[in-house]
């Protein structure tokens, strides 16, 4: 809701015109359970369906704004709540973070499919290393399973180089 109430109130200034928007929101919404005693995060997580829901809220309303630019929407990235940054782990949806990614960016992709102003862009695969059995976020890509690092950044920036060639 904070970044909506930004948008709406004048924080995107009148003669900022790009021709794609690049909307990379949400993964905090699904918090962040290590820290869910602090003061700082709630134990109240987002589900999958309001995450996606402030996305699309978010989108509508850049698309309002801004009528002729495309909009991408950045699939969430891999993330993991164990140090070892392990993915599908075996654990319940609720506690996995992978699998309510995996969810997210279906439904994101799904709402995307329905707009020809609107790109899905999906650079997980990037973050991810390992096979089948055991899947997990390079600590290189990302320190601590959340966060890209400067390589991480780096990879996701070329790729997302590679996408704006193809939009524009």
């Amino acid at each position: 809701p904070n970044l909506l109430w930004r948008i709406r109130n004048g924080e995107i200034p009148e003669n900022l015109n790009p021709k794609v928007w690049w909307i990379l929101i949400g993964t905090n919404d699904l918090g962040l359970p290590q820290f869910a005693t602090s003061k700082y995060f709630s134990k109240d997580l987002c589900s999958e369906e309001v995450v996606v829901a402030a996305i699309v809220r978010v989108v509508r309303e850049v698309q309002k704004m801004r009528p002729d630019a495309a909009v991408v929407v950045n699939g969430l990235l891999p993330r993991s709540n164990i140090e070892s940054c392990q993915l599908s782990y075996g654990a319940p949806v609720e506690e996995d973070n992978w699998l309510a990614v995996k969810n997210i960016n279906k439904m994101l992709k799904a709402f995307c499919d329905t707009d020809e102003r609107l790109h899905y862009f999906d650079a997980g695969g990037a973050f991810i290393a390992g096979d089948g059995g055991s899947v997990h976020i390079p600590k290189e890509l990302m320190y601590d399973c959340l966060h890209p690092t400067k390589e991480g950044y780096k990879r996701l920036g070329e790729l997302v180089v590679e996408e704006l060639h193809h939009l524009i």
